[in-house]
This record gives structure tokens, C-alpha cells and sequence, in this order.
């Protein structure tokens, strides 16, 4: 499956085929920076960290908020976990945060209870995967925000498996090692390293 992009619209629309009531409200960036969420860096233009352009609110209930962060150009994967803890830490919901730039995106989410939990990414880059499609089922709203929550801190973005469990050799030593993340890095970096074998 081929698309165009991993922006606002395609977040919608997964959020919504997941059993997701989607909002589309948009938040305010000076009170983000203010609330310690983003960092101010991230609002001025020309600099050389990534400029966030918009962050649009698409779900919230009493535990968990998924937003898109709209920016200039992807930030690093780095930045984007840090920012999905502080708004762990000073909006005190459970984020699920996309940063986008319109083409490919990062998804992070923070586990667990209490303010240190296990953050989880997905990269979403050219195209869907069938492993990228799994970890996406892995957010199907089961139907409350108490479910939503329990489901969030112990089924969202799962680790298990990379592929099928009946792959042998390298690609399953990989699932066993690689975290979450690893998956982008199975299907990008690491595929072509793994031709030479």
C-alpha cells in the first residue's frame, strides 16, 4: 500500500476506523511553550531546530490526549520523546503525539503509570508496512476511557514480534532484540545492511 503521506489527515482517519470519536481543535502554541510542553526553540522560525507550525488536538478523554504536531520538518527522534514526556509531565494526560511534517512521522506514546514510563515510537516513512499496520491495531479503542487507559499503559505499541513467528534466522533473532522503534530501523537502515548477508 502505497500513500502519500503520514500527516494530520491520515491520523484522522486512523484514529477514526480505530473506534476514535476525532476533534479537531487547535491548540495554542504560546501556551504550549508557556506549559513547558514544546520547547521554545521549536516556535521561531529560521532557526535550526525543527519550527513547530501547528499542534491540532484530534482526541481526548480523561486519561489520554492524541495530538499532531505540525512542523517545518520532522525533529529527531530524540526530541520527539522528550516532548511527549513533558507533556506527560505538565498536561497530565497519557499522550499519543504524532510529529509530522506532512510526509513521514514519528508517533510516541509514554506507558505506564506515574511520570517515568517506558516511551514507545513509530516511524512511518514512504509506505505502510504489515508490521506497521499491527502496531497501529495495537491503539483500537476498546470502547471506555478506563479501558482506553489500562490498554494504553499495557497493549499500545507492542514489542512481541517484528513479523510473522515463523520467519527464521536473522530476521528472528532481530525481533527478539530490537525495541519498538526497531521496526522502522528493520525496514529502513538495517534492510540494506542486511542484503550483504
Amino acid at each position: 500500500m502505497v500513500l502519500t503521506g503520514f500527516g494530520v489527515s491520515f491520523w484522522k482517519d486512523a484514529l477514526r476506523e480505530r473506534g476514535y470519536t476525532v476533534v479537531e481543535e487547535r491548540l495554542d502554541l504560546e501556551t504550549l511553550a508557556k506549559q513547558k510542553v514544546v520547547p521554545s526553540s521549536h516556535l521561531a522560525k529560521g532557526r535550526d531546530s525543527p519550527c513547530l507550525m501547528e499542534a491540532i488536538l484530534l482526541y481526548r478523554d480523561r486519561y489520554v490526549e492524541a495530538a499532531a504536531l505540525v512542523y517545518d520538518r520532522l525533529p529527531s527522534r530524540g526530541v520527539c520523546v522528550k516532548v511527549a514526556r513533558q507533556w506527560r509531565e505538565n498536561r497530565l494526560y497519557r499522550p499519543l503525539l504524532i510529529f509530522t511534517d506532512g510526509e513521514s512521522c514519528y508517533a510516541v506514546i509514554v506507558r505506564g503509570a506515574g511520570l517515568d514510563g517506558e516511551a514507545r515510537v513509530l516511524h512511518l516513512e514512504d509506505r505502510l508496512y504489515r508490521t506497521d499496520l499491527e502496531v497501529l491495531e495495537s491503539i483500537k479503542h476498546p470502547g471506555t476511557p478506563e479501558e482506553l487507559r489500562r490498554k494504553y499503559d499495557e497493549e499500545f505499541f507492542p514489542t512481541r514480534r517484528l513479523g510473522t513467528s515463523s520467519s527464521t534466522g536473522i530476521g528472528s533473532c532481530m525481533r527478539r532484540w530490537l525495541p519498538p522503534q526497531g521496526a522502522c530501523l528493520a525496514r529502513s537502515g538495517l534492510r540494506s545492511m542486511l542484503r550483504g548477508f
